[in-house]
């Protein structure tokens, strides 16, 4: 046990993780849901591994390229990568499955140009604003891992985007037209027989939402005040051994050392004097034998360890191990005298381990018996305050160090980065949606599911009791990028609905619901599992991680099915209507098509 087989472990669980859940991912997210379950065709699979692949290459051959170590947060990055970019090749093959569905075409062009017509805004925006969300991680980040995490998830991001926009195309503009045996009808008038049960199902899901609107949001605002109380009821806290299971042996050990003995946690007390042998001072020696005893008196103190500790048993054995002795002399001679006794008779390099060569630095090294964060505070905080009042004099320096300090800082400011972070990631969400749509009320649309999701998320941690810790706090940020992909594409799908048919906003959404509400049913599946497959990982943390994300990707294609469909139909927004005379139609682009 110990700090020590703590990352030893973790290194073998990361690099077995890397082995088994990576092939994993691939197999259940593309083979299973795209081949067998969407499109039952080749080219639904094979294309979208292409994508999946390079997003996942280039964010792993940038960490490479600089330097960047795997730590146990970006151990989870293919995994996310491979979830994400997946989504933009099923939107993709699916409107150009649609397209041939409901036309013939005279060549292999004319349907892929149509798909990435209608398709290209919201594949670059979903994508830009996920970029978005991961670099303002990043930006608020104190954490090395989490940057770095931030960064190098942006940049798969983008990759992923670029090749879907070009690649994808690409390879489907070389192949012959084939239609796919999920969408079989072939002209317009037929369109609401093109799709399977699974378009049946969210039809109805459509035609529940305009009928109702009102009570869909309704049910809406109970979940989110349930959200909100949840955010109240968080915990922030962290316990670097419940990375482990509490049936592993390493956790078992941990338990034992701090039931029995002093400790597997440690905080270090660096104590520096100004000049040599300056810790042959008895006055100094006796400050730190107080420091000590105050720490001792402090909860989740197993015991303390420093030179003061030899300086009392060499006095004692001085005298024939007499008790009474067993303290400090009050003469610095003597003090030098016992020092230079010892390293004549005794083992001189024991000594290395609580004072420097020239007596002028020592440490005074406090074992705990319990290392969560909650535990931890509890000795820090007031020995910070104990050191500012009794550490006064310029020639005598006392610091607090260690892991357990390391840990005690992280955490103590988690709670208001994560926060901060939600923030920023939904404001830079915000703008690149409105920039996208060119309309703020668009842009405040589109991250209204994402907070819904969010604030389920917290009501779901506060009723599970799941901490909010390193490897959870990240959900919320990577959610938010996730999510917004569902809002985006229910947006854009709206838009181009509402100026085909006009202002009828509940006969757009009739079309909305079997085609693009198709491609997010089977998006969030993609995804979602995905992210579940990190709750087969051996790591706690990743365990939670894993889950949280797949519960945010739930609630937000859940609400951006249901409560965006449904604002919409109430407020009627105006860039609805705006939208109209702006966009080149679809039969002008055919009609370029022709002189191809």
């Amino acid at each position: 046990a110990g700090e020590g087989a703590v990352a030893e472990y973790l290194g073998e669980y990361i690099d077995a993780d890397s082995r088994r859940l990576y092939p994993l991912v691939g197999i259940v997210i593309i083979i299973i849901i795209i081949l067998i379950i969407a499109y039952r065709s080749r080219r639904g699979v094979f294309i979208p591994i292409w994508i999946v692949v390079g997003a996942a290459t280039v964010a792993l051959g940038m960490m490479a390229a600089g330097d960047t170590p795997m730590y146990l947060i970006t151990n989870a990055l293919p995994v996310i990568l491979i979830a994400i970019g997946v989504a933009d090749g099923i939107h993709i093959i699916g409107a150009y499955y649609e397209e041939v569905a409901l036309r013939p075409f005279s060549n292999r062009r004319q349907p892929v140009v149509r798909s990435m017509v209608e398709l290209w805004r919201p594949v670059l925006f979903t994508s830009i604003t996920d970029a978005a969300g991961f670099l303002a991680l990043a930006a608020v980040s104190f954490m090395p891992p989490m940057r770095a995490f931030g960064i190098y998830a942006a940049l798969g991001v983008l990759a992923a985007a670029i090749f879907s926009i070009l690649v994808i195309p690409a390879m489907l503009s070389i192949l012959k037209v084939k239609p796919s045996p999920s969408l079989k009808a072939r002209n317009r008038d037929e369109a609401k027989d093109t799709y399977d049960r699974f378009g049946h199902i969210m039809s109805k899901v459509g035609a529940l939402v305009i009928r109702s609107p009102k009570g869909v949001l309704a049910i809406a605002a109970v979940i989110a005040a349930a959200g909100i109380v949840g955010a109240l009821q968080l915990k922030v806290d962290y316990a670097r051994i419940n990375y482990f299971h509490e049936d592993e042996l390493i956790h078992k050990a941990d338990t034992l050392i701090n039931e029995r003995f002093d400790g597997s946690n440690f905080i270090d007390v660096v104590i520096e004097t100004q000049e040599p042998d300056g810790l042959l001072n008895a006055d100094y020696l006796g400050q730190m034998e107080a420091l000590q005893l105050y720490a001792e008196s402090l909860p989740h103190v197993g015991g303390t360890t420093s030179v003061v500790d030899y300086v009392k048993q060499l006095h004692r054995a001085l005298f024939e191990d007499d008790d009474t002795m067993y303290s400090i002399p009050e003469e610095d001679s003597l003090i030098a005298k016992l020092f230079l006794l010892f390293s004549a008779t005794g083992d001189p390099e024991s000594l290395s381990k609580v004072v420097d060569y020239d007596y002028r630095i020592a440490n005074v090294r406090i074992a705990l018996n319990g290392g969560s964060y909650s535990e931890i505070k509890e000795v820090i905080e007031p020995l910070e305050v104990y050191l500012s009042e009794n550490f006064t004099d310029p020639a005598l320096k006392a610091s607090i160090a260690g892991r357990a300090n390391v840990t005690y800082h992280w955490i103590s400011a988690l709670s208001t980065s994560h926060f901060i972070g939600v923030i920023c990631s939904l404001l830079a969400v915000w703008l690149c949606a409105s920039l996208s749509f060119r309309s703020a009320v668009a842009g405040l649309l589109a991250i209204t599911p994402v907070v819904f999701a969010v604030l389920a998320n917290y009501a779901v941690m506060g009723a599970f009791g799941i901490w909010l810790g390193v490897g959870t706090s990240m959900f919320a940020a990577i959610g938010i990028g996730i999510s917004v992909n569902f809002a985006i594409h229910t947006l854009s799908r709206t838009i181009e609905l509402v100026r085909d048919y006009g202002e009828e906003i509940p006969l757009a959404m009739t079309q909305l619901f079997p085609s693009t509400g198709r491609a997010l049913l089977f998006n969030f599946a993609a995804v979602s599992l995905g992210f579940l497959v990190l709750t087969t990982s051996q790591i706690s943390a990743l365990q939670e991680f894993g889950f949280l994300v797949a519960v945010v990707t739930l609630t937000s294609f859940v609400a951006s099915v249901t409560i965006l469909p449904a604002l919409l139909i109430v407020l009627k927004p105006h860039f609805l209507d705006s939208k109209v005379a702006e966009e080149q139609s679809i039969e002008d682009i055919d009609v370029e098509m022709d002189g191809w």
